[in-house]
């Protein structure tokens, strides 16, 4: 594989980790990024978000080449998420560097995956696997985002002492039928069609990026745009599925919409937790191990980001970010969870009185 290491050598990063290969077919010149962290399924950490901005930036400088497509290495997963586990650990050995540390991290987590929404060129992001977190983040951001039809997307982090990110705020109030307000809050996973169904996710595919490429230059129209190629090209991959229209019960598209009129969530954690629902068992799992406060801050980010652009919700995140790491749950909610591999209820430090008090503090500040 030919890495192009004059791009991630400014950075003084290893480049092994992001792998990046210049391909030319019978009408384009394209990049190809592969994170490869497959052993660590491909969690982003510091260097690989350093690296793909710096990737990108290069990518729109360079008039050559038409597009690019990010994808993971190893068959288990596209991207677990963030790193969390060093950031927890580094806050625990030097709390002051260890916070500067983190709010670095996400800030450029977020300009990423901004700068993968407002792109000029096409940025496909292909999913296959286990995609959670920063992984959805990378892939919700773009317009042209492929899920493999063996993908599971979930966003998790309340189980951690964090919150939706990565834009989360902004994209999941606005997936059908209160989807997003469910995911948020109940942590499950949902399968390809699923989030395509919803809304999430632009394309589905039954095969890899590695066959898939294959296919390509075998499409291509000479007379038609790059942009209309690459479309053609992806709609003939996806595979027929009937999409379902409801992935909710009506009870539970009325509890994410009060969620969002500002009904208490102690009551919907009450509700929840005492329905006497088989389905609901990894939902009722799930609510159990969250953090208050987390809930909490949670509820407020997606009311707030129905009426937010990305860039405005992405900046109240890595203020959210800022503030759940230094008076939240994030140091004890890592440790137990990633740390100290703890499956089991947490006895969280901040109960859902003293997280309104906090909340409403930090609100104050904004």
């Amino acid at each position: 594989m030919s890495c192009l290491l004059d791009i991630i050598s400014k950075l003084n990063s290893i480049p092994e980790i992001v792998l990046l290969e210049k391909k030319i077919d019978s009408l384009t010149t394209y990049w190809v990024i592969t994170l490869n962290r497959p052993q660590a399924l491909n969690a982003l950490n510091f260097p690989m978000v350093k690296a793909l901005r710096a990737i990108l930036h290069e990518f729109y400088a360079l008039a050559y080449v038409s597009w690019l497509v990010i994808h993971g290495a190893g068959e288990r997963s596209f991207c677990a998420g963030g790193d969390v586990k060093y950031i927890a650990q580094k806050i625990k050995e030097d709390y002051s560097n260890g916070r500067q540390l983190a709010q670095d991290f996400f800030t450029e987590e977020y300009e990423l995956d901004y700068e993968i929404s407002i792109s000029p060129k096409p940025i496909i992001v292909w999913a296959h696997g286990l995609t959670l977190g920063g992984g959805v983040g990378l892939l919700q951001a773009s317009p042209w985002s492929v899920v493999e039809n063996k993908t599971q997307l979930a966003m998790p982090e309340l189980k951690i002492g964090f919150f939706p990110d990565v834009g989360g705020s902004y994209y999941l109030p606005r997936l059908n039928n209160y989807l997003g307000i469910w995911l948020a809050f109940t942590g499950i996973h949902i399968s390809a069609v699923e989030a395509c169904a919803a809304n999430w996710i632009q394309y589905l595919s039954d095969i890899s990026w590695q066959k898939a490429e294959h296919k390509l230059s075998l499409n291509w129209n000479k007379d038609v745009s790059i942009e209309n190629n690459l479309r053609l090209w992806l709609q003939n991959l996806t595979y027929p599925k009937n999409m379902p229209e409801n992935l909710l019960s009506v009870e539970q598209q009325e509890w994410c919409e009060k969620l969002l009129n500002n009904q208490p969530i102690e009551l919907f954690y009450n509700w929840i937790v005492k329905k006497p629902d088989p389905s609901l068992k990894t939902a009722q799992e799930n609510i159990l191990q969250s953090s208050p406060l987390s809930l909490k801050l949670t509820q407020y980010l997606l009311k707030q980001g129905q009426s937010l652009s990305l860039s405005q919700a992405l900046d109240l995140e890595k203020k959210a970010a800022a503030f759940i790491i230094q008076d939240g749950d994030f140091i004890q909610g890592v440790g137990e969870r990633l740390i100290n591999k703890n499956r089991n209820p947490i006895n969280w430090n901040i109960d859902f009185k003293s997280a309104e008090l906090l909340i409403n503090n930090w609100k104050k500040t904004l």
